[in-house]
């Protein structure tokens, strides 16, 4: 059942999925992994490094998780950390200084500031940023062209967050299958990323969000991903491609990958050349 309504959706996004022009040559773009399978995966031979996420376990406090470790744990937290191609994503998926409740932004931009700083102190040969706080985290607005609120968070955010981190790691995992509107929703979002003046990293799932009943645990049709991965090449400077999948064994053949190494042949990334010409006819 499962690979029937692949196929179904693979035949509804053919067709669907925008045409671009010829992709530049020559710019800068870093692609990096942090993804979990059952055997560890390395991709180092495609120039693909491994980007190093801290998650929420590492960060708040067991007993009270609405608290942030005390200074000297967030320090030794940092110490088990090694410098990677880009800064060291901090992924805490809560504290959100999207709110009207002034106080209540105050207490989580104070919380967000503690532990980036904490992390930087013991580490200042290390560079950090947080995955999806900036910018706020929406879709249906970004697809709809409702923005005026949204632009109004991002630059309060701009202000008194984005000066404590040295990149932005938005969030740009598909939601449902509408190649078009994820176009227009990653568009907005990578755009506003730019106003920040910090690189910009995506932060992208080959597959469909776990929150959509339908599609969740399906892999993207290949052009939907070469979709993406062609339009963060365009508005960004580069990605981690995130997966999580413990208990099955990485699968250098899987669809997805395939399209990967073809994109890395398309921008003819030099660190991607040794790698993908091993597979490549």
């Amino acid at each position: 059942m499962k690979n029937y309504v692949s196929l179904i959706i693979a035949l509804l996004v053919i067709g669907c999925v925008p045409e671009f022009d010829p992709l530049p040559k020559g710019k800068d773009f870093i692609i990096t992994q942090s993804m979990v399978y059952q055997d560890r995966v390395d991709l180092s031979s495609f120039g693909v490094a491994r980007n190093q996420i801290i998650y929420a376990s590492g960060i708040v406090c067991p007993t009270n998780q609405d608290e942030p470790l005390a200074e000297p744990a967030l320090q030794a937290v940092a110490q088990t950390l090694q410098a990677g191609d880009l800064p060291t994503v901090i992924d805490i998926g809560r504290w959100s200084i999207y709110t009207k409740d002034s106080l209540q932004r105050k207490e989580h931009l104070h919380k967000l500031v503690f532990v980036v700083e904490c992390l930087r102190k013991a580490r200042p040969d290390l560079q950090f940023g947080y995955y999806g706080v900036v910018p706020q985290r929406v879709y249906e607005p970004l697809v709809d062209l409702k923005l005026t609120e949204w632009n109004a968070f991002n630059e309060a955010a701009k202000v008194d967050l984005v000066p404590h981190v040295d990149a932005v790691f938005p969030t740009l995992f598909t939601l449902y299958d509408d190649p078009k509107g994820w176009e227009t929703f990653a568009i907005n979002t990578l755009t506003e990323s730019k106003r920040f003046n910090k690189p910009v990293y995506a932060v992208i799932w080959p597959k469909f969000h776990e929150s959509n009943p339908v599609l969740n645990g399906l892999y993207l049709p290949a052009a939907y991903w070469r979709l993406e991965l062609e339009t963060c090449f365009r508005y960004c400077d580069g990605i981690v491609i995130w997966n999580y999948e413990p208990k099955i064994n990485w699968n250098s053949n899987a669809g997805w990958w395939k399209e990967t190494v073809a994109f890395m042949e398309a921008i003819h990334s030099p660190t991607a050349e040794q790698g993908w010409k091993q597979i490549m006819p």
